[in-house]
Parts: C-alpha cells; structure tokens; sequence
C-alpha cells in the first residue's frame, strides 16, 4: 500500500483507564478490600510499566493525532503501542516458527 501512499497502522493501546476499565477496579477493589488505586498500582506494577502509571485516553488520542499528520510520514509497520514505554521482549525468530533459532 505504501506504493499508492496510503499508510495502516494499527494503534495498541497498554493498561489504558477508561470508564469501563474504572468500573472493572472498583469491582476488584470491593472483591480484595482495597482501594482502586492500590489494584491500579498491583497492575501497573505486575505489568511492569515504566511511567509507573496506566495510560489514559488522551495518551492514545495524542498518538493516533501524532499518526494522522504529515510528521509521521515515515512511521511505518502494523501496530503502534501506546504501553507507558513498556515493550515486548524480541522473540526468537525460531520460536516464531517452533523451533529453536541456531
């Protein structure tokens, strides 16, 4: 598609607090007896966020405005991940294909 200048990029999004996400911890926050920021913290901490917070939805309304202008022109691939700078350990190319990489 590149060719034609057309440009897909699929925006991923980490721990992100929408109202949805917010009735979800206040509902473990009930079940554990707690508060919702302390499960806030319990996830951002097992999920190893680097910012040390979840996102929110301005964070991935600013990258996907970021993606429509002129100045991301050479931003290219399948996904952009907004993660709090969080990001996937590289997988073994031979364990992409079930066998050890040698």
């Amino acid at each position: 598609m590149g060719e034609h200048g057309v440009r897909v990029v699929c925006v991923l999004p980490g721990f992100v607090v929408t109202d949805g996400a917010t009735a979800h911890l206040r509902h473990l926050a009930e079940q554990r007896g707690t508060t919702t920021d302390e499960v806030t913290r319990q996830i951002v901490d097992h999920l190893k966020v680097p910012l040390g917070r979840p996102g929110d939805p301005e964070d991935v309304a600013e990258m996907i405005a970021f993606l429509a202008t002129s100045a991301s022109t050479t931003s290219r691939g399948p996904t952009a991940r907004s993660r709090g700078g969080r990001h996937p350990p590289a997988a073994d190319p031979g364990e992409l294909r079930g066998r050890p990489h040698r």
